[in-house]
Parts: structure tokens; sequence; C-alpha cells
């Protein structure tokens, strides 16, 4: 090869220019030739080069073999030379879009040279693009045999899984991918969309507040707009009555789950919710034992406590702050992956039991003694049963550690919540 490009003339810098001064070249060429700003059609043929150009240079072994095809631009023959060849003319006929003619050029690159990582990676990019995600797969499998840590690799893997169906297969791929890549913001924004389809929300939305940070702070400004829109259409409008409505039918179910399955089934519906509805429906949970406690006073207990209601109120809102900040302080500890909103739901869940049995007091005449004793036990166990398994399932918590937690939390909560209220009144 007599004719090698001269990529660092296409850039506008020295040959010893640094990775970053590459990247600012090229970012500021792209700004001039793209087609969508520039829609000459010399500019789009400048555009392809300077693509190319960049594939190259930002790639330290990419571009260390390419300053030796330089410096010596009439070598012996040889088949790791003919392999490079192969692979750069692939990358011409990408540019081109030719993704036929990409591929050849990169399995014969790879027969060349077995061991091309590179061409591999841009073959298991072609055919993803061509949708030959079985191929992929294979070209994957094989780059991961010449490297192991290949993220890109895992990453395409993923991506092919994803196509086929299996989500939690791609889950698994990208998170190898990020293992060996951790600043790759694209993987973090299609992790996201394999955990927004496993139900996963917190975690989608999580990654994708991570590629928005990444894409940013690498100056890809329409990766990070992606990742924004994605996650704001995954949100949705909280405040339109549609929301509200299947908030309202969210927090009917979890009510119904808490009063027939506290091991299970409450803890399936914070699962399926952003954070802020999830904290929302805790609040509300909350809001509904307070006013219960506020009732059960207000009708069976004012001839013995004044009936003050902000007093009240103050009061009934002790346990809730008390749980709430004892489940934070309990992900911290045992460096937990659940959202926060899932410190409220938890709280507003097990103080229902509390607030029921609240009520049910402002008329111990008429219900009689051996009714509320049950009544009492009951609610007591139920409370126990909400904070031990959502400890367990919701802030995924060791057995041990919840049962410790457990204990903890309501021995903080009955003591200050005595405290206020022997302060109060």
């Amino acid at each position: 090869m007599s004719d090698v490009p001269d990529y660092y003339a296409l850039l506008a810098v020295a040959p010893t220019a640094t990775t970053a001064e590459i990247k600012a070249a090229f970012r500021a060429l792209a700004r001039q030739y793209h087609p969508d700003l520039n829609p000459d059609a010399e500019a789009q043929e400048q555009f392809k080069q300077i693509c190319a150009a960049y594939e190259v240079l930002s790639d330290p072994e990419r571009r260390h073999e390419y300053d030796r095809d330089r410096a010596d631009p009439e070598p012996a023959f040889g088949v790791a030379r003919d392999a490079r060849d192969c692979y750069l003319r692939g990358i011409e006929h990408a540019l081109r879009q030719d993704y036929a003619g990409a591929l050849s050029a990169y399995r014969e690159a790879i027969a060349r040279e077995p061991q091309f990582l590179a061409a591999y990676v841009k073959a298991a990019e072609t055919q993803f693009k061509l949708n030959d995600d079985r191929e992929v797969l294979e070209t994957c499998r094989q780059a991961l045999q010449v490297e192991p840590t290949c993220a890109e690799a895992y990453f395409f893997q993923g991506r092919s899984r994803y196509r086929l169906g299996s989500v939690q297969s791609a889950l698994e791929s990208y998170q190898q991918a990020l293992h060996n890549a951790p600043e790759a913001a694209n993987i973090y924004y299609h992790r996201g969309l394999a955990h927004h389809d496993l139900g996963d929300r917190a975690r989608a939305a999580a990654d994708w507040r991570q590629a928005a940070q990444l894409f940013q702070a690498q100056g890809d400004h329409s990766g990070e707009r992606l990742a924004i829109a994605t996650l704001r259409r995954s949100q949705g409008n909280l405040w339109h009555w549609r929301q509200w409505l299947s908030l309202g039918r969210q927090a009917a179910l979890g009510l119904v789950q808490v009063a027939f399955n506290p091991s299970r089934g409450s803890w399936a519906v914070p699962a399926q919710l952003r954070p802020l509805p999830t904290a929302l429906i805790g609040l509300g949970y909350a809001a509904i034992a307070n006013l219960a406690w506020l009732g059960g006073v207000y009708w069976g207990w004012r001839d013995l406590i004044r009936f003050e209601p902000v007093n009240l109120l103050l009061v009934g809102a002790v346990p809730l702050a008390v749980l709430a900040a004892g489940s934070a302080i309990a992900r911290l500890i045992w460096h937990s992956r659940a959202a926060w909103a899932s410190d409220f739901w938890l709280s507003g869940v097990a103080l229902l039991p509390v607030g029921s049995l609240a009520l049910a007091s402002g008329f111990a005449d008429p219900l009689g003694a051996t009714f509320m004793v049950n009544l009492s036990v009951l609610a007591v166990c139920w409370t126990v049963l909400l904070l031990y398994n959502g400890a367990v399932q919701l802030l995924q918590l060791s057995v041990t550690a919840a049962t410790w937690w457990t204990a903890a939390a309501l021995l903080t909560t009955g003591w200050l919540t005595w405290i206020i209220f022997s302060t109060l009144f």
C-alpha cells in the first residue's frame, strides 16, 4: 500500500497530537462538514474522510499501526499488513454505507490475521446493522476468545440478544461490558432499555441519567438529548389526570395486597413504579394511618387526651419520619441498590395496621375487650411481617440484616413517638 492517506492532515493536527487534541479537531471539523449542517456533496465526502481518520487515530493501537505504515510505506509482504489493509478498506466501505462490502473486508482481515480483535468488533457491528443477529453472536463469541475482556464484543452481544427477545441475557452482557468499560455512555443507555423492559424502572432511570452525564462529559450532545428524552418518555407527565388515576389504582392494589399477603404481594407494586409515584403512594398510606389515629382519639379518647388535631397529627408523623430515616440508613449501611422511594413506601405500608388499630380503639367499648386484644396482636404481627419482608424484598437486605433492622426500627420508633407524645400532652 504505497498511498497511505494522511489522516493527520485531514484532521489538521500534528503527528505528535494528543488524543484530546485529535478529539477536539474532529469535533470542530464534524460541525463544519456534518451532512445535517452542510448538505453539499463535497462536504459529505469530506465528512466521511475525517470520520475514517478519527476512527484510526482515536484508537491507540490502530494509530500505532498507522504510524508504522506511514513510516514504511513499502514494507515487505506480510499477512499482518494485508489484514490491516483489509480492515481499513472495510471502514471505507462502512462510511459509504456499503455494509456487505465492509463485512467482506473485515472477514478477509480476520482470515489473514485470526487474532485481529478490532476486525471482529467491526464485523459484529456491521452484522448488527445488517440485522444478522445470529452471526453477531458467533462473531462476538470469537472475539471474546481472542480477548475475554472486550467490552465492545459484550456490547454487541447484548444488543443482539435484546433484539432476539432475550432481555435478561442482554442485561448480563451489558453488565459485563460496563465492568470492562465503566465510562461507556452508550452501554448505560442500552442497559437502561433492558432494565425498563424487565420492569425495573428505577435502575433504568439511573442508567439513562448516567448515560446523559457521560454523553455530556464526552461532548456527544445528540446522545445526551437521546438519553434525556428516553428518560422523560418513560416518566410521562405525572400531573396528568390519567397518571393520577393510574396512581390511585396502584395504591388500591397495594392496599389489597398488604391486607391479604404481607409476606410477598405488597412488594410487587413499587417494583413496577417510578420513584416519585412510589414515594407519593407511601406518603398517602402514612396519611391514611395518621388520619385513622386522629379519628381514634376523637371518637374514643377525648376524655383522656386533649383533642388538639395539629399536635396529634405531629405525633402521628413521627413514626413515618423515623421509619423512613431508618430505612435510608439501612440502605447505606448494607449498600442496598433499592431506590430512595422504597423508604417512604415501606414506612407508609407498615403504619397502616397500626393506624387501623388506633381507629378501632376509638370504638373499644362496643367492640369488646377480647376483640381488641386479638386485633392488637394481629396489628403488631402484621407490622412486624411488613417491616421484615419489606427489608428483605424491597430494601434487598439479607435475612440477618432484616431481622436486626426490624427489631431496631420498632424499638426506636416506639421510643421516639412516646417521647414526642409525652412532650406535647
